[in-house]
């Protein structure tokens, strides 16, 4: 709040209001994005190679050159933009971590309701979406865990429907059956495609896999035009029974992450191959952080449970360009580190060099674990899948 009164009474010293109104294109860090700004200073942008957007709202009408993303009283993020010199403006992007170049040109005086922006995110939306071409104990088949549901700020959009629910209770799973339909609580649906069959626990008898979510009316939202769907999900793995049948192993409600108006809706489905189901994560945040990538774990059946055996997370930073891959294999007691600068952010001269002058170098290392416990499904992390921390899960250094 400092910050931002002090670059208001710069900019009210100065004299006349800037005028920021317009369709603005430029780069965030190294990120190509475009912005728009209407007449009330309110406004939106997107990266250009995401086509997401993501409103932008001042903090006072009187507050020139300051806007926020997310909610007022807890930002996710915040512009600093001096006025425009000429149709040209070189500013900045903050948030907790750090913050990054914003440099911006006008290309015309429209609003945000422009032809031109509108035509802009829907062709960056729509290449976006194309496809890209290319790694404890058991529960208790009766515990009830819980899911909170997420939360938008809805003074962020006049469109927004997304907001508080009460939190809710996931329901209890029968413990037999004689088909997956018969494990579905109600008001839940079965994940389309997603049965897997597989000999899980080596018995040669077919086990079963899939999916669920849960189809409560009021998760089910607008945020910013579009349906959003903030409905929990459920991971659910049955054993065959020689005569017919199946019981329940586990159902999980907590390794895939609930969605969040903030991010992209994270779970990629489940998957399985000689006895190993994999549960595919992906996250990229619109407000409230720079990171993207994607997240796997893959389970085989060992002492009554669904043991993780193998862990792979990829995490690419949208403003400095670094990434920084995990692998992990738990026969093999070992893991692959690697990072690659990206060459830009806070403290870096953009050609990947260093506050000091000095290059940052690419890395790629082999690691013993030095921890390698026993984790199933249902019992990854206290949060969700997001939140496993597998550094310190595993003891991992280079």
């Amino acid at each position: 709040m400092r910050i931002w009164l002090a670059m208001a009474l710069i900019l009210l010293a100065a004299g006349a209001r800037a005028d920021y109104t317009g369709v603005w294109k430029g780069s965030l860090g190294q990120q190509p994005i475009e912005a728009c700004f209407n007449d009330d200073g309110n406004g939106h942008y997107f990266y250009t190679k995401y086509g997401k957007s993501i409103s932008l709202k001042q903090p006072d009408k009187d507050m020139q050159g300051q806007w926020y993303e997310g909610k007022k009283k807890n930002p996710t993020g915040g512009w600093t933009l001096p006025p425009p010199q000429g149709d040209s403006i070189l500013g900045t992007w903050r948030n907790r971590q750090g913050r990054y170049p914003l440099t911006l040109i006008r290309l015309s005086h429209g609003t945000c309701a422009s032809d031109e922006f509108r035509h802009d995110l829907a062709a960056a939306r729509t290449a976006a979406a194309k496809p890209a071409t290319a790694p404890s104990t058991a529960p208790s088949p009766t515990a009830t865990t819980t899911a909170t549901d997420t939360t938008a700020s809805t003074d962020t959009d006049p469109d927004e429907t997304c907001g508080d629910a009460e939190e809710k209770q996931i329901p209890q799973l029968v413990a037999e059956g004689r088909t997956a339909a018969d494990f579905v609580p109600k008001d839940w649906v079965l994940d389309e495609g997603s049965e897997l069959e597989e000999d899980f626990d080596g018995d040669g008898h077919n086990d079963l896999a899939f999916s669920l979510t849960d189809n409560n009316p009021a998760l089910k939202c607008k945020h910013f035009g579009q349906d959003f769907d903030q409905n929990p999900s459920m991971i659910v793995v049955l054993l065959g029974k020689p005569g017919g049948g199946y019981r329940l192993l586990v159902a999980d409600s907590t390794i895939v992450p609930q969605p969040q108006t903030n991010m992209d809706p994270p779970f990629d489905g489940i998957k399985s191959h000689k006895g190993v189901l994999e549960v595919d994560l992906h996250y990229f945040m619109n407000a409230g952080g720079w990171d993207m990538g994607n997240t796997s774990f893959k389970f085989r059946y060992d002492k009554g449970c669904m043991r993780l055996i193998g862990y792979d997370n990829l995490n690419h930073n949208r403003a400095s360009g670094d990434e920084d891959e995990t692998s992990i294999n738990t026969a093999s007691g070992k893991a692959h580190l690697t990072h690659t600068p990206g060459g830009g952010g806070q403290g870096n001269d953009g050609q990947g060099n260093d506050a000091q002058g000095a290059v940052e170098q690419a890395s790629s290392n082999w690691v013993r674990l030095k921890q390698n416990p026993h984790i199933c499904l249902g019992k990854v992390s206290d949060g969700d899948g997001f939140s496993f921390d597998a550094t310190t899960v595993f003891g991992l250094s280079q």
